[in-house]
């Protein structure tokens, strides 16, 4: 199997993503290493981020994802633009509460469903991860789809979120069980 990480940063300067991606590159050797993306401002790097994803889904290529904040939309925004390109899992660590990807334009702020969002294209599991803390707190609009888990951490910041012990089990287990 072709099989290519990706962690996307948020947006700003502190990117708690990188000490995770490394963790997550440490203790699972005999996978591919992940791929650090987003930069300070992931959409303003999303069409760099497209081309690279399209160019390893035209070689067959199947895709695990994670994304903190703005790169937990981006993890949104790629499967329902995509639904060709294979996600082996997807993880959303605290996603926006102020933009969505259910009937709006990406990376909009004044969505019908803010802080709403949908699982969508082809993917085999999901788990989003969301705190009550701006500019987080992000949550599924819908319940019971298969293959997706919620794990809501309300008095997590949106910072400090993807740092916790109980988070970080959750992303091991889940990126250690994508063989």
């Amino acid at each position: 199997m072709n099989l290519v990480r990706y962690a996307c940063h948020g947006l700003g300067v502190i990117q708690p993503i990188d000490l995770l991606a490394n963790d997550l590159n440490r203790l699972t050797p005999n996978q591919p290493r992940f791929l650090i993306v987003g930069g300070m401002n992931p959409p303003i790097e999303q069409p760099a981020i497209e081309g690279a994803m399209k160019a390893h889904h035209d070689r067959g290529a199947e895709f695990v994802w994670i994304g903190h904040s703005m790169g937990a939309a981006l993890g949104f925004y790629l499967p329902q633009k995509h639904p060709d390109w294979k996600f082996r899992l997807i993880i959303t660590v605290d996603p926006m509460d102020w933009a969505s990807n259910i009937h709006c334009a990406n990376w909009q702020t004044y969505p019908p469903r803010p802080g709403q969002w949908l699982p969508s294209g082809n993917y085999q599991r999901w788990i989003n991860i969301h705190s009550d803390m701006y500019p987080g707190g992000g949550r599924l609009s819908v319940g019971g789809l298969p293959h997706v888990e919620e794990h809501h951490y309300p008095h997590a910041d949106h910072i400090g979120i993807i740092a916790l012990p109980e988070v970080r089990k959750i992303i091991f287990e889940a990126v250690e069980a994508v063989k």
